[in-house]
């Protein structure tokens, strides 16, 4: 029955220290010394790392941080009861008894903002927060004016009085219980002393809130000296008499089953908001932890000389914060479960290698306290060119001073990563470093030929030649003509089985052409060196207004007046800014001399016009070409071209 019942209030639990009755004491924090009298809540504010303790003797809060240090003190708050967190996590309110109101404070400097006065004769001692409305459990300040339950909607609406019934109160100000995973449900137990009242308990659904009574027990089943809510809010759980520690559902609050009843002399209890472990500290001075379905404790705490009032969990975290006090009224803050830091130094020998060579891994697991664990195993992943989403290795087991060391043989070239992680423990949090190498690559042989030159217009071959034995075989041959026009691609595909690769390519201008290799995890990405194919311009030159056209000697001459001056027409291939030269020769003494060199510029179509002005000389003969001079001619986008001669004589 224990255990059914217990395995339904818990969910499964990770081992926190060494399991077993056997099991000796884990040690505590030192503690903190506190500056209170008396202890009446204990609230842990998860997003700033602080503990906050409210004492109504000395009407003070008292603010630490998870290592028990005060960081702040807030006094004059006389009869200062429970603390609760909005549900935004920005304010602290606090009953204050004495001072008849609800106080508010600023979460992260604990600066007071507000009060919410309740009556001049209402005293608010604790508080639960359910949906956005804070309750609130009250008395009236005398031995027998009996416990009251209100509400106030927040951040600061109006207060609303006394829900629970004449015939059906408790004897003083009720323990009030929420539950993250119930957010409508609220439990009011009467944890007062009076045989007539104690342990009565009202479980309410406050989902518009307004309190609807779902269930309740008025018959007195016994005294409550704490309780807790389950996670789900369907169970009460709580320590009681000399030695009942029970566990009662929410639907029927007197139906108490003993719970860890192997153990007496219970004090505080203390329920992680995970559900899956408990904390019940006893008389003799011990804090003993319990996980879902065990009977027998799993592990404890020695607290020596003190007795602790409270146990909290930290919300989504592993610590548990006792508040302790000794024979002499000192109290502290005791952190159990500080969680140990890990942190991983990695290196690897060498830093470059080549492939399929060794490598060796190397490092320790450093860890800010002991690890629950001789040895640890730790996941190993290389992320390469051929895995980039990584390749699990096998484990690698740390020796007895958590140092470690493996050797790999990198399969492939580029960087390669070593990722190392570990997994964490129940008392350590894990940890994981990575360490990358450069792997050497091999440099594949590539080249491109084709023609030296090629004329205008004209369509060449271009052959990209790879070394044969790559697994990527596939090659990209761009061309590059000469001026402001881009590359372009001519073709991407696989060489074939002789690493052959050929495509053609229709030339105007002078073009470098370059084959470019990818690369692969085993070798390199390489270009070729670009093959310069030189282009040659097109070029044609007429002449006119000759009177005749005839051979001489064995050449076409044209035959001019010398009243009539010769006009020389030239097509080129156009370029912006670009220049013919008319290149004028004279045949003397049986050999051809420069006589004239004239530049003319080009119209956008690639025209130009010249008429051979001046006194012409009969009885000689003349030739003239066209050329285009690559640097001279007004650009360098083609090789350098001459067009053919014309011959040319004048007579009378």
């Amino acid at each position: 029955m224990l255990r059914a019942a217990l395995t339904s209030v818990l969910v499964a639990a990770t081992t926190l220290v060494a399991a077993g009755a056997s099991s000796g004491p884990a040690a505590a924090s030192p503690g903190g010394s506190l500056r209170i009298t008396g202890v009446s809540d204990v609230l842990v504010d998860p997003a700033r790392q602080q503990v906050l303790i409210s004492d109504a003797k000395s009407g003070t809060i008292v603010v630490t941080d998870y290592r028990a240090a005060t960081k702040a003190v807030r006094s004059g708050l006389a009869g200062i009861g429970d603390l609760v967190l909005s549900p935004d996590g920005k304010t602290v309110y606090a009953a204050v008894a004495d001072a008849h109101s609800i106080v508010a404070f600023d979460a992260a400097t604990m600066t007071e903002t507000g009060r919410h006065f309740i009556n001049v004769a209402a005293f608010p001692r604790t508080l639960a927060v359910a949906g956005g409305t804070l309750f609130v459990g009250y008395d009236f300040g005398t031995a027998n004016s009996r416990g009251a339950l209100g509400a106030l909607d927040l951040p600061g609406g109006t207060f609303r009085r006394n829900f629970f019934t004449a015939d059906g109160s408790p004897h003083e100000a009720p323990r009030l219980l929420t539950a993250a995973g119930a957010p409508g449900r609220l439990v009011a137990t009467d944890v007062s002393s009076d045989a007539t009242t104690q342990g009565n308990t009202w479980v309410y659904d406050v989902a518009d809130g307004v309190p609807a009574e779902i269930a309740s027990t008025t018959a007195a089943p016994g005294p409550v000296a704490d309780v807790e809510l389950s996670r789900d809010g369907s169970q009460i759980l709580g320590v009681g008499g000399p030695c009942s520690t029970f566990v009662a559902p929410a639907s029927d609050p007197a139906r108490r089953v003993s719970m860890h009843g192997g153990y007496c002399g219970a004090t505080a209890l203390g329920v992680h908001p995970d559900g899956g472990r408990a904390a019940i500290s006893y008389d003799d001075n011990r804090v003993i932890l319990f996980a879902a379905g065990l009977d027998e404790m799993h592990g404890s705490f020695d607290l020596y000389e003190d007795k602790a009032d409270r146990l909290v969990w930290q919300p989504g975290g592993s610590r548990l914060f006792a508040v302790t006090h000794d024979w002499y009224g000192s109290y502290e803050l005791h952190v159990f479960f500080e969680p140990v830091t890990t942190a991983i130094s990695l290196k690897a020998t060498p830093a470059a290698a080549k492939r399929d060579t060794p490598v060796e891994i190397s490092g320790r697991l450093n860890a800010s306290g002991p690890i629950g664990e001789a040895v640890a195993g730790l996941d190993v992943t290389r992320t390469d060119a051929e895995s980039p989403s990584g390749r699990s290795l096998p484990q690698v087991v740390t020796d007895s001073n958590l140092y470690f060391s493996f050797s790999d043989y990198p399969p492939v070239g580029g960087t390669v990563t070593y990722k190392v992680t570990y997994r964490g423990s129940g008392v350590a949090a894990g940890s994981s470093a990575q360490v990358s190498i450069t792997v050497a690559r091999s440099t594949p042989a590539l080249q491109v030929l084709a023609p030296s030159s090629a004329a205008y217009g004209s369509t060449v071959t271009v052959t990209a030649l790879l070394d044969q034995n790559l697994r990527n075989r596939t090659v990209a041959i761009w061309a590059d003509p000469a001026g402001a026009e881009p590359p372009r691609l001519l073709r991407n595909a696989k060489v074939d089985a002789y690493g052959v690769l050929t495509t053609p390519v229709k030339l105007t201008r002078t073009t470098a052409l370059i084959a470019k290799y990818a690369g692969d995890a085993w070798y390199t990405p390489v270009s070729s060196p670009a093959r310069l194919v030189y282009t040659r311009v097109a070029v044609s030159l007429t002449n006119s207004r000759q009177y005749k056209t005839a051979k001489l000697g064995s050449l076409p001459t044209a035959y001019y007046r010398k009243t009539v001056h010769p006009l020389f027409s030239t097509t080129m291939t156009p370029y912006p800014g670009r220049k013919e030269r008319l290149q004028f020769e004279v045949l003397r003494n049986g050999k051809w001399a420069a006589w004239r060199n004239v530049d003319v510029k080009l119209s956008a179509a690639g025209k130009a016009a010249y008429t051979l002005t001046g006194a012409h000389t009969t009885g000689v003969r003349y030739r003239v070409r066209a050329a285009y001079l690559r640097g001279t001619s007004g650009d360098t986008v083609n090789a350098t071209t001459y067009g053919a001669y014309r011959y040319f004589t004048f007579t009378k």
